[in-house]
C-alpha cells in the first residue's frame, strides 16, 4: 500500500491545516447529501432507515471520494496551500547527519 499524501505537490509538502480540509469537505458533503435526499427520498423512504443509510452513505463517500473532493481540492488549492510551509527535511531535524539518531543525554544539572 502506498502513501498519497502530498501526492503532486513534491516531497515534503506540508498538509493544509485540518480546519481548512475539514471545511471543504462539508461544503462538498451537505450539498451532495442534500441532492441525494431530494431525489432519492422518494425511492428510499420506504425502506428501513439502516438500509437508506447504506445506500446514502456508499452514494456519498465513493462519489465524495472520485469526483468531488479532487476537484474541490483542485478549486481550494490557493487557499489550502496558503500559510503552510514546507515539512522541515531530516537535516534540519538532526543536523549533522539524517542517519544520526538524536540523542538524550537527561536532564541538565545546573
Amino acid at each position: 500500500m502506498t502513501a498519497r499524501s502530498g501526492a503532486g505537490h513534491g516531497a515534503g509538502a506540508a498538509a493544509p491545516p485540518r480546519y481548512k480540509t475539514a471545511l471543504v469537505s462539508w461544503l462538498s458533503v451537505y450539498p451532495i447529501i442534500t441532492l441525494l435526499l431530494w431525489l432519492l427520498g422518494p425511492v428510499v423512504s420506504a425502506l428501513p432507515v439502516p438500509v437508506v443509510t447504506l445506500v446514502l452513505t456508499v452514494v456519498l463517500v465513493t462519489l465524495q471520494t472520485y469526483v468531488v473532493m479532487p476537484f474541490m481540492t483542485r478549486l481550494f488549492q490557493p487557499w489550502l496551500r496558503s500559510g503552510t510551509s514546507r515539512a522541515p527535511t531530516r537535516e534540519a531535524e538532526h543536523p549533522g547527519g539524517a542517519d544520526q539518531a538524536p540523542s538524550w543525554n537527561g536532564p541538565s544539572r545546573r
